[in-house]
């Protein structure tokens, strides 16, 4: 990011069309999608479905990332009993502009004011990019397995 841009990150209205939208179509994109776990929505409607039932159980919140009033992606939280548990999502064309660690900060500085529960995530080892990237923000690896790595934040 050459200059600094105004990240927000908006609660996710699973209401707002455009809002859903746009995570539909982050979660979608095939750049995006080999980096999670779990296969991408097949359908609007499974999205849509999805995000309600992580909402009203309270299991997650999501917040979309916004860049100069532009949609960028989504970050969650993910609720446990003894932790929280982070991730991000960007569209590509969103990529290498600072955009990621700046929410990422963003969240985690929300998090710390508000929480006082271990922070952890769950990435993929092939996602390099990722990795260093939580490590630059302070995670260090607690766990590691053939495909992912849980990592912990430490600061």
């Amino acid at each position: 990011m050459t200059r600094k841009q105004p990240i927000q990150l908006v609660p996710l209205d699973h209401n707002d069309p455009d809002q859903v939208g746009c995570m539909f179509k982050v979660r979608r994109h095939p750049e995006v999608a080999q980096h999670f776990f779990a296969k991408p929505p097949n359908n609007y409607l499974n999205h849509v479905q999805f995000l309600v039932k992580s909402q009203e159980s309270g299991e997650r919140q999501f917040f979309i990332i916004q860049v100069n009033d532009q949609m960028a992606g989504y970050c969650q939280i993910i609720h446990h009993t003894d932790s929280l548990e982070v991730g991000l999502a960007l569209h590509p064309m969103w990529w290498n502009k600072g955009i990621g660690g700046a929410s990422m900060q963003v969240l985690l500085d929300s998090i710390r004011i508000s929480q006082c529960k271990t922070i952890t995530l769950i990435v993929k080892k092939d996602n390099g990019r990722a990795v260093h990237l939580y490590e630059k923000l302070g995670f260090v690896a607690i766990k590691e397995d053939a495909e992912q790595l849980t990592m912990k934040y430490t600061h």
